[in-house]
């Protein structure tokens, strides 16, 4: 059986759901996809919901939340999808491992790349920061952790100042 090819006219390219097999007949089905008639083992994308989930990609794509897009999602299709899964199946298809990556992600990758400190001076800043940040957090998780470790971190600090 051919894989689904779909065309999508805001992205302007095609993209495929290929058929997929399971190990046996209990296994749980992806979403997007229905069992084939002739091979209970061989799942097959549905036309129908392939549809809705490529336009929830699109839609995740200009920046809407994930939860609101399942949300609109199920309303649209009637089978249920977490925050979570509309993710998994992001990455999968346009994540930055698959063949055709979003233009928001290539978009935030560029602007990570162009926030990134430069030059040997900036790296040793950011270092720093970095450093002194982990240790306020660790510090505050310690005062959290235990009731008498305040009573011990003034003690360290008033011990250090003699």
């Amino acid at each position: 059986m051919p894989a689904v090819f779909l065309s999508c006219r805001r992205r302007q390219q095609t993209m495929t759901w290929p058929n997929k097999t399971r190990p046996n007949k209990t296994a749980k089905v992806p979403y997007g996809y229905a069992v084939s008639e002739s091979d209970p083992l061989v799942l097959i994308p549905d036309p129908e919901v392939v549809r809705w989930v490529e336009t929830a990609l699109d839609h995740l794509d200009q920046g809407n939340s994930t939860r609101r897009v399942a949300a609109w999602l199920v309303e649209k299709t009637g089978k249920k999808i977490s925050h979570q899964g509309i993710v998994n199946i992001w990455t999968a298809h346009r994540g930055p491992d698959s063949d055709n990556p979003s233009k928001l992600l290539k978009q935030r990758i560029k602007d990570r790349k162009k926030a990134a400190p430069k030059g040997r001076e900036a790296k040793k800043i950011a270092a720093a920061k970095r450093k002194k940040s982990d240790a306020k957090r660790v510090l505050t998780m310690t005062e959290k952790s235990s009731p008498n470790s305040k009573a011990r971190m003034q003690h360290q600090r008033m011990s250090r100042m003699i």
